[in-house]
């Protein structure tokens, strides 16, 4: 098996799937519980939350809240946020090709706030000048993705609050960094005030992320009842995934430069062998996160062309695994004006720590023999 589907998850490294069960055997009592037995599971998710805490800078332990996923945190972030400054409204801002998870709850608050949408440059970028263009005095709020998940665009988030202290605002700013995790170093506590991230993308077990938020974000729960997370995420943690998120972060940012480069290896590549293809075309400019490329092969369908590298074992997905289960196609690329014919042939191929430059042989083959095939078809 050719496994090119890493953005929609990865494999679980092996010290992750044995921290996961050691927790499930050894340590499966209750973190709340005040015996020894429960206190072993306490200690193995406060053990986790620090580590977490050290790939952000300024953010503590305290501030790491722990979620089921990406989406939660991301949720937890918005209306956490957004609940406690309905009555007052103002302008919220988020770019147009952020993940469903981030701009499903916007639409929620539509009725209490303005919402202004940041549109992406031809790359798929959220540049500074259409940053500082969207917010003005009354800006309450902003979500920006770090990393673009269907095409790794690297947007400017690191503009945003200075482009907030240029017109006074004193707003939230929160950034949905699942596709960045693992790819790159987080956002500081002075860039962002809270963070999304979640463990299945850089080899831990499903079920668990977390969320990043500064204590000076006054947030509302989503889930109530048992009081744990500080209050804002009740129900009985989910241990053994948290061991196996500490357990991957130690094997993955034992050196990040060393992933990047891996990254940029097969990336370029991927993109070297592709091109040399007839009617294939990148979607993923030079700068952003080469752990993913998004091509489209002109005149063959994305869902049909997924399906003829999964009968030669390739795997890899028609945009993100999560919009691409609604049908229609991505709302990214029809932000980035690309072409009925190019949104309509695109594919996202996402480089796991696993792959090779063989395994990219082998997939531009397909590719290759996917084209010859459906020429003489038409």
């Amino acid at each position: 098996m050719i496994y090119f589907d890493n953005g929609a998850t990865t494999p679980v490294c092996n010290s992750a799937a044995k921290a996961a069960l050691e927790a499930m055997k050894e340590s499966f009592g209750n973190p709340s519980s005040i015996h020894k037995v429960g206190q072993a599971a306490k200690a193995i998710e406060e053990s986790a939350r620090k580590r977490l805490a050290s790939l952000a800078k300024g953010f503590t332990p305290s501030e790491v809240i722990f979620t089921s996923s990406g989406t939660e945190a991301n949720n937890l972030a918005i209306s956490g946020v957004l609940k406690r400054l309905a009555r007052r409204g103002g302008r919220v801002c988020l770019s147009s090709t952020e993940h469903a998870s981030v701009t499903a709850v916007f639409k929620e608050w539509a009725d209490f706030f303005e919402i202004a949408y940041f549109e992406p440059d031809s790359d798929g970028r959220i540049t500074k000048e259409e940053i500082e263009s969207k917010i003005d005095e009354n800006t309450v709020f902003v979500s920006l993705m770090l990393i673009n998940n269907e095409t790794g665009a690297k947007n400017d988030l690191f503009a945003v609050k200075p482009a907030l202290e240029k017109v006074g605002a004193k707003a939230v700013v929160h950034s949905d960094c699942v596709a960045a995790f693992g790819k790159t170093e987080l956002p500081s506590s002075r860039e962002a005030d809270l963070i999304s991230v979640s463990g299945h993308k850089i080899n831990a077990a499903k079920g668990v992320g977390a969320l990043f938020a500064s204590k000076d974000v006054l947030l509302k729960p989503l889930t109530v009842g048992g009081g744990q997370e500080k209050g804002l995420r009740s129900g009985t943690e989910n241990v053994p995934a948290i061991a196996s998120l500490e357990a991957a972060i130690e094997e993955h940012f034992k050196d990040l430069s060393a992933i990047k480069a891996h990254y940029d290896e097969l990336f370029y590549y991927a993109l070297s062998g592709l091109y040399d293809i007839g009617g294939v075309c990148s979607n993923t400019c030079d700068n952003s996160s080469h752990a993913v490329l998004n091509i489209s092969v002109i005149g063959i369908p994305s869902e049909v062309l997924v399906r003829f590298l999964q009968d030669r074992d390739i795997y890899l997905s028609p945009a993100s695994a999560c919009s691409s289960n609604k049908g229609g196609h991505s709302t990214v690329l029809k932000a980035m004006r690309l072409s009925p014919e190019r949104q309509k042939s695109a594919v996202r191929i996402s480089f796991g720590m696993q792959n090779t430059k063989d395994e990219i042989d082998k997939l531009c083959c397909a590719v290759s023999d996917a084209v010859e095939y459906f020429k003489k078809k038409h």
